[in-house]
């Protein structure tokens, strides 16, 4: 190295003495360095005297901040040197046995003394007896560390020499790895018998070394040794000396740290051997022997070691059945992984948020499952071989499934709540994956354990396993289920939970019958699930609320499950419904479903009787909307509506031609009753804006579910439409509006009222932007845009007739444009872009009529809106400030001009002035590169991306008096 040449700082300055007084300067009265003072540091670290420099400061008797800063200019200078004496690592130990003495365990001393060890990894690491002196050092410190039961604290933060030791990036890196894992193997082999804090810094300096080092592409044998020592310290609690529960957890850590090296998957008998080590542990012994606290948290720490075991190498497991010798560790680990999951079979778990080691061993089994089926297939051979295992494992998910008390649950916090609602969950994913690795083998323990839930519900009376059993049963789903010899059984069991009469029970068999009937279409159980039809009838005659809410959604599936059987129930179940409507039985969501039950079970049967039916139903409507006692009431019934006017017109599109004539006129028929009923009790003059719209999500279904018989409806929606936009255009009202103007008002027989829905909106909203406040109503714009886009598109014909004002639409859509305040929310966002560019495109459909056409937006451009608004637009790109979804909805419009009058647009961009001040040159030229580019641009893509060019490389302000306003 050649010593730095600083006029201010000459060779003399690299004194320890003058950096003494600089460093108290500095530090000790708070002086700001100056420029010169910082290159002078910053050049120490690369001095060739920095080693001799750092450790005379630290020798001598300096204050703390002075022995930091030299640690840290020590371990920066070594970290360039790749070749350091024997001799310097022999200062820094003798230096280091002096900090501790002068410091003690003093918080400074401890910063020192760590830096320190940091830098001793450095100066240690080309040395082949790095070992010994690391022994020397200890000793150094606490001469009898290594036989101690009280290890130092100072001496156990000489282990921060590995905090750099051997990483890569230093070189060497591959060999300095080796030696510190065999070294560390050493240390944990040869004070295993000896147990107390030092194992737990041992492994956590472990860790956190192998959480740093880079991962090596090929781990050697002695980390597979290491391993397998680590895993020997998770379970040893019988020395019960000290902090045994610490070591634990920091093998624990340590292990976990290890399992995710790359690569580990090559010492494959190392793996093996850890493997054999966890499954060994005395998981029971433990359990029951330790006292609670050590017993709970030895379970929680063996079982994190299985959980991540599973996650990295549940591979390795399964693949150990195929050999002989290792055959038996497949079994045993599903065994343990029980233990782990119910170690105390006696006790009732007394709040969600203890044991998580069961939680913990529930998901490694789930993941192997999962695995062993994406392994091995269905009902494996493997499979097949684990089957005692696997049928006690879900023995143990059942019983876990079952429901605490209710009185215990009432006392549990919101924490308490969500993480039983997520061992929930993690017991469902686990029966799902167990289900499809076992296959058809799975369903006679299923069977089984309906027979012992039932004995249970005899002889003790407790219910909790039939329950459990049911809910359980919800998740078993596999594809061949339906062709196992026990599924009649099973269900014939859960047709026999219905007379439990127990509301849990209940409910959840009706859950189950719900997810399992999609499956079973069309697979020979019609007639078992036609038996549970009367079970609902019965639950329907209850009258109760909850019973009705639990069979409401399985009712539904079953009529989609059974279209050629259900209507043999009509008149029972139909009536059954009426009821639970008419007297509001249940909750509103489930109602709602009961009303789209009815809806299809109508349109199911004959067409004439249907048409019937759908008659009679104007009354059952009528007295579900009497019964409403407030506005919210009478919002809910009505938000349930058009549910059943949805499904009518869905099931009857899917009947011959023949057939949809008599129900279309009947669903007309049953339409207008409910209008002229809704208007006769003051509902569509009341203000409220909720009440405007679910009245137009009812008006728009019932629209589409009367087909062609439409017409006696329209002239009734086409003024409630219109007064509801007045009172305030909401998104559903709208959507009512686009639904009439682009698809039931476009024959020549609909122009009156087209031009009555159409002139009206148009005109609201043109009067809207006339205010002071316009600038107020965005969301009202941004809905309108979505609305005239369509209109605009598809009845342009019938548009071309209006009297319309065609300058205010214009002058509102340039105002919407150019000066509406543009919001983040691209849902309220204004397209008023898509409405000038269908203006532009505005043509009849005719083709007589295309030749005497005149466009008269068009005309209007022509005549003195045209230039402006290209001036604006012109102005808009150059404008650093535009904001850029402006910029490419004004990009848009442009191209769409010079698309729709090319050369006149052409034209007026040609005869505008240049906003760039004169002087300048550059951006003359890139402006007028800019005109010449978007002229000859031939898609809206291109000449966004060139505009979007332009602004980034020459963004400039507009003069004021360039603008010109609209």
């Amino acid at each position: 190295m050649t010593h730095p040449v600083n006029p201010i700082f000459p060779a003399e300055a690299y004194d320890e003495s003058f950096i003494q007084q600089l460093l108290h300067r500095l530090y000790k009265l708070g002086h700001i360095p100056t420029r010169d003072e910082n290159l002078f540091l910053l050049s120490l670290k690369s001095h060739p005297r920095t080693v001799s420099i750092a450790t005379q400061l630290l020798r001598a008797e300096n204050e703390s901040f002075v022995h930091q800063f030299a640690a840290n200019l020590l371990t920066q200078s070594l970290e360039l040197e790749t070749n350091c004496t024997e001799e310097a690592a022999d200062q820094i130990i003798s230096i280091a046995a002096q900090n501790s003495m002068h410091y003690g365990n003093e918080p400074a001393g401890q910063k020192v003394r760590r830096q320190l060890m940091i830098a001793l990894g450095m100066a240690l690491r080309p040395l082949l007896n790095w070992r010994t002196k690391f022994d020397a050092l200890v000793l150094a410190v606490q001469p009898d560390f290594f036989r101690s039961m009280e290890p130092d604290p100072r001496a156990l933060d000489a282990f921060y020499v590995f905090v750099k030791f051997g990483l890569r990036k230093y070189g060497g890196g591959e060999v300095a790895f080796r030696l510190v894992v065999e070294y560390f193997l050493h240390l944990l082999a040869r004070h295993f018998e000896v147990f107390d804090a030092r194992q737990a810094i041992y492994l956590k300096f472990l860790a956190d070394w192998l959480k740093d080092v880079e991962n090596f592409e090929t781990p050697n044998a002695e980390v597979g040794a290491l391993m397998v020592l680590v895993a020997k310290y998770v379970d040893c609690p019988e020395r019960q000396t000290m902090p045994w529960s610490a070591v634990q957890t920091e093998a624990a850590a340590a292990l976990e740290v290890c399992l995710g090296l790359t690569d580990l998957h090559l010492l494959q008998n190392s793996v093996i051997e850890l493997l054999q080590v966890i499954i060994a542990f005395p998981i029971i012994h433990r359990a029951r022997t330790l006292p609670e606290p050590q017993a709970e948290l030895y379970l929680d720490t063996t079982v994190k070691v299985f959980l991540h075991f599973t996650l990295e190498f549940a591979d390795v497991v399964i693949a150990c059945s195929e050999d002989p010798a290792t055959a038996h560790i497949l079994g045993t680990f599903v065994e343990r992984l029980q233990l782990l999951a119910d170690p105390f079979p006696q006790r009732e778990c007394t709040a969600p948020l203890e044991e998580l080691f069961s939680r913990n061993a529930v998901t490694a089994f789930s993941e192997l499952s999962s695995l062993l089926f994406q392994m091995c297939g269905k009902g494996s051979d493997v499979a097949a071989s684990l089957l005692p295992q696997l049928k006690s494992f879900f023995g143990l998910l059942v019983k876990q499934a079952q429901q605490p008390a209710k009185t215990r649950v009432a006392a549990w916090s919101h924490e308490e709540r969500e993480a039983y609602k997520e061992m929930r969950r993690d017991i469902q994913k686990a029966v799902e994956n167990l289900a499809l690795a076992v296959g058809n083998d799975f369903y006679p323990w299923v069977e089984e354990e309906f027979v012992s839930a039932f004995q249970a519900a005899e002889t003790t009376g407790d219910l909790k396993k039939l329950v459990a059993i049911c809910w359980t049963f919800r998740f078993c789903y596999s594809s061949q289920a339906a062709t196992s010899p026990s599924f009649p059984s099973i269900l014939e069991h859960l047709q026999r939970v219905f007379s439990c009469r127990d509301r849990d029970c209940i409910f959840q068999a009706f859950k189950a019958l719900e997810s399992w009937v999609p499956a079973l279409e069309d697979r020979g159980y019609e007639g078992m699930l036609q038996s549970f039809v009367p079970i609902i009838c019965t639950a329907l005659a209850q009258k109760d609320a909850a019973l009705t809410s639990m069979s409401a959604g399985t009712l539904a599936v079953l009529i989609e499950a059974l279209p050629k059987h259900i209507t043999a129930f009509y008149p029972q179940l139909s009536d059954k419904i009426v009821v639970c409507l008419t007297e509001g039985v249940g909750s509103l969501p489930s109602r709602g479903v009961l009303l789209k039950c009815l809806g299809r079970l109508m349109v199911k049967l004959v067409p004439n009787q249907a048409a019937v039916e759908i008659d009679k139903t104007f009354p059952v409507l009528s007295v579900m909307l009497g019964r409403c006692k407030s506005k919210q009431e009478l919002s809910g019934i009505l938000a349930l509506l058009p549910g059943f006017f949805q499904v009518v017109g869905a099931e009857t599109v899917e009947l011959r031609l023949s057939v949809h004539a008599v129900i279309h006129v009947a669903v007309a028929r049953l339409g207008i009753s409910l209008l002229s009923h809704l208007h006769d009790t003051g509902v569509f003059e009341d203000t409220s804006h909720k009440l405007d719209d679910v009245c137009s999500s009812l008006m728009k279904e019932v629209l589409y579910a009367c087909g062609p018989a439409v017409n006696d409806l329209l002239p009734a929606v086409v003024p409630i439409a219109g007064r509801f936009f007045t009172r305030c255009p909401t998104a559903a009202v709208l959507c009512l509006i686009t639904e009439l103007l682009t698809v039931h008002l476009n024959g020549v027989e609909y122009e009156d009222l087209f031009s009555q829905l159409c002139t009206h909106v148009f005109k609201s909203v043109i009067n809207l932007s006339l205010q002071d406040n316009w600038s107020e109503f965005s969301d009202i714009y941004a809905s309108f845009a979505m609305t005239a886009y369509p209109v605009i598109r598809s009845s342009a014909s019938a548009l071309i007739k209006l009297d319309m004002d065609w300058e205010g639409l214009l002058n509102l859509v340039i105002k919407l444009l150019i000066r509406l305040p543009l919001t983040g929310d691209s849902e309220s966002m204004v397209q008023s872009n898509l409405i000038l560019e269908e203006l532009l495109r505005m043509k009849p459909r005719i083709a007589e009529q295309v030749t005497d056409f005149v466009n008269p937006i068009k005309i209007l451009l022509e005549n003195g809106y045209g230039i402006k608004l290209v001036h604006q637009f012109l102005s808009i790109f150059y404008d650093p400030a535009s904001d850029e979804q402006r910029v490419k909805m004004c990009s848009d419009c442009l191209f769409v001009m010079l698309t729709e009058m090319g050369a006149t647009t052409k034209a007026w961009i040609k005869q505008l002035p240049s906003p760039v001040v004169d002087t300048d040159s550059l951006a003359h030229m890139a402006y007028s590169r800019l005109l010449s580019t978007i002229i000859t641009q031939r898609s809206k893509s291109s000449l966004a991306r060139q505009i979007k060019t332009y602004r980034q490389k020459f963004r400039s302000a507009v003069p004021d008096d360039v603008a010109i306003p609209l």
